[in-house]
């Protein structure tokens, strides 16, 4: 699904990224890496695979175009000891992402200051004009972010879905959550509304394609 922000050209993508084609970036966000482990702590033994598929999804979707770098929209990792819990073959495929592409990494709320060997860090990125941010902030315009994991709720061939969105207004985006075990927040919420200053474009992810909801 192709749209304009800023005067520039995305594409959303059903797998919740977004590829800037102009500038080969891809851009995603709240992978939110070993959540799925995270609960054994609590005695919550749920199957530890989460991560895997995530980053099965990515690297599939690294393949799909050609891409010069990487903005990691903060909330990679699910808390900040995710990372020395990974698998063997999660860490190989992890690894194997930052060291084969340039990372731009934006902080979360949950990595609580990790970050992996070999990216290039910020609180906050600017570039090309658009400000990159994990959570959004009311006051900036041309702002891409992420952390809500907005979901919407809608009719499709007379059923009724829940699924991920993309929230888009001329001032800005926010990106559903890329992590395969995370939940979401309803783009109703007052929560939501409140970030934005003008009307939102509610795109949700199908299988396939990206679905504008009306």
């Amino acid at each position: 699904m192709k749209i304009t922000f800023d005067n520039k050209k995305f594409f959303l993508n059903p797998d919740g990224s977004i590829f800037w084609e102009d500038e080969q970036v891809l851009i995603l966000t709240d992978l939110h890496l070993e959540k799925g482990s995270s609960y054994a702590n609590l005695g919550n033994y749920l199957p530890p695979y989460d991560s895997l598929d995530t980053l099965i999804k990515l690297t599939s979707r690294l393949k799909t175009n050609i891409i010069k770098k990487i903005f990691l929209l903060g909330d990679v990792f699910h808390d900040y000891n995710a990372y020395n819990r990974m698998g063997l073959k999660e860490k190989n495929i992890f690894d194997a992402i930052c060291n084969n592409n340039e990372i731009i990494w934006i902080f979360g709320n949950h990595e609580k200051g990790f970050f992996p060997p070999r990216v290039t860090t910020h609180n906050s990125y600017k570039f090309k004009g658009v400000i990159f941010n994990h959570t959004a902030n009311k006051q900036i315009d041309k702002e891409i972010s992420g952390h809500y994991h907005p979901k919407v709720s809608f009719l499709y061939k007379n059923r009724k879905l829940s699924r991920p969105c993309f929230l888009v207004s001329k001032k800005k985006i926010i990106l559903p959550s890329y992590g395969s075990f995370t939940g979401g927040l309803n783009m109703k919420s007052k929560v939501i509304k409140d970030l934005f200053t003008d009307n939102f474009n509610v795109y949700a992810l199908g299988n396939t394609k990206v679905i504008p909801i009306k």
